[in-house]
Parts: structure tokens; C-alpha cells; sequence
């Protein structure tokens, strides 16, 4: 596994994995909740830290908060876990979104620009995330040992508002957004997929055919936003 992950170009100076995972500090990956835990602790907080820093806001202001990872699913949410570190309002909408992979993140802008549309005057905190110390796979199914080269440690966080007193410090303005679902037909629904392998080891599964089947998705987006930008 050592040799994936060096030949697919981790490196400290480009992308690097997590502690529980890297071999410098232990022999076997950790998997555990705790390690998991960790891991999204660092990376989330850090983002946070970051985006609300550059703004100058403070997690009092904070009116929506919306968190994502594909795979870890922990009690309480990742969600549950900011709004107790930062001391959060009681009355923050905090949601956790999970098990959507890689289209979390857009997902979530879609969710945040409803809740916006309903809630005048808010500031709503976006924080995305993997986690790869639960997503991790050991065994030796080829279709699975991809997924660990895939992704890297690492978030992002986004503030999406409709202050108007923020108007000066956004970087970007939000004008559309669309959203395709191909999840009923019967191959995209199984070409990516979570679960043991035969030997009973978790992993995620990538099927020959989720190359088509995103180009699909992809084709009905474009068309779907190109009549709203053209």
C-alpha cells in the first residue's frame, strides 16, 4: 500500500495523509472512531478558522451551519462537534449531509442557498470534508484500492450570506444553481458504492462504468445551467 501511495505522488510538499494513516508514524493505519475524530477535528476547524478569520466574523454570527463527509457518520454530528468547539448560538440551524460523495460539496450550496432564500439577514458556514482514517481499505480488491489514492487529507469552508452589511467582502455572487440525479437509473446507482469486499474488509467501490455514467450526470447539468447563462 506504501508503494501506491508513494507512486500516485503524496509528498509533504504536495498532498499528505493523516497521522493515523501515514507509514512515518505507525506501521498499521488506524482506523478507529477516535483517529477518525481527530482527523476531522484538525481539518475541519482549521478551514473554519481561516474563512471566519478573513472576514472578521465570530461563530456568534454564524445562523446556518452546514457540514459533509461521504463515509464517517459519528454521534454527535460533525456538525454538533462545531457548534460545541466554537460555542455556537442555541439557536443555529446546523445540518450534517453525508453518504453523497464527491458531490457533497455542490449539494451543499444548493441546501445553503434554499435555507438563505427562506432566512433573510443570515450567515450560513459551509465545512466539507473526507475523512480517510474511516474510509481507509486494506484488503486487496483492486476497485477499492484506487479510492485510497484518491482523495487526501484535507477541507474547505465557505460563508454563502444575504447581509447586506457583507456585500463588500463577498468574493464571489451566487446566480444560479442546478442540480441532475441520475440515482434511478440502476448503474449509476450501483457504480460507487460503500461496503465490504469478500474477505469482509470495508471499502469504497468503483465500478468500471462510473466514468460514463459521470459524464452523463455531467452532460444533464450543462444543460440544464447553459439556457440560465447563455
Amino acid at each position: 500500500m506504501w508503494k501506491v501511495y508513494v507512486k500516485s505522488g503524496l509528498g509533504p510538499s504536495t498532498t499528505y495523509l493523516p497521522e493515523s494513516l501515514h507509514f512515518k508514524y505507525n506501521k498499521v493505519p488506524k482506523s478507529d472512531v477516535n483517529s477518525s475524530l481527530t482527523e476531522g477535528f484538525e481539518v475541519m476547524t482549521g478551514a473554519v478558522d481561516e474563512v471566519m478569520g478573513r472576514l472578521n466574523l465570530d461563530a456568534k454570527d454564524v445562523d446556518i451551519l452546514l457540514t459533509s463527509n461521504s463515509i464517517f457518520c459519528h454521534t454527535p454530528s460533525l456538525a454538533s462537534m462545531l457548534v460545541n468547539h466554537y460555542g455556537m448560538r442555541s439557536d443555529v440551524a446546523s445540518y450534517h449531509c453525508g453518504g453523497m460523495g464527491c458531490s457533497n460539496g455542490t449539494i451543499g450550496v444548493g441546501l445553503a442557498r434554499d435555507m438563505l432564500k427562506a432566512h433573510p439577514n443570515s450567515v450560513c458556514l459551509l465545512v466539507f470534508c473526507e475523512i480517510l482514517s474511516h474510509s481507509i481499505y486494506l484488503g486487496f480488491d483492486k476497485s477499492r484500492i484506487v479510492a485510497n489514492v484518491i482523495f487526501r487529507m484535507g477541507g474547505a469552508a465557505a460563508v454563502l450570506s444575504n447581509r447586506a452589511d457583507l456585500i463588500r467582502k463577498a468574493k464571489y455572487r451566487l446566480e444560479h444553481c442546478v442540480r441532475c440525479s441520475t440515482a434511478a437509473s440502476d448503474e449509476s446507482f450501483r457504480s460507487v458504492k460503500w461496503g465490504p469486499d469478500s474477505d469482509g474488509f470495508n471499502g469504497m467501490y468503483l465500478d468500471k462504468s462510473i466514468i460514463r455514467e459521470a459524464g452523463i450526470c455531467l452532460e444533464k447539468c450543462i444543460r440544464s445551467i447553459t439556457p440560465k447563462v447563455a
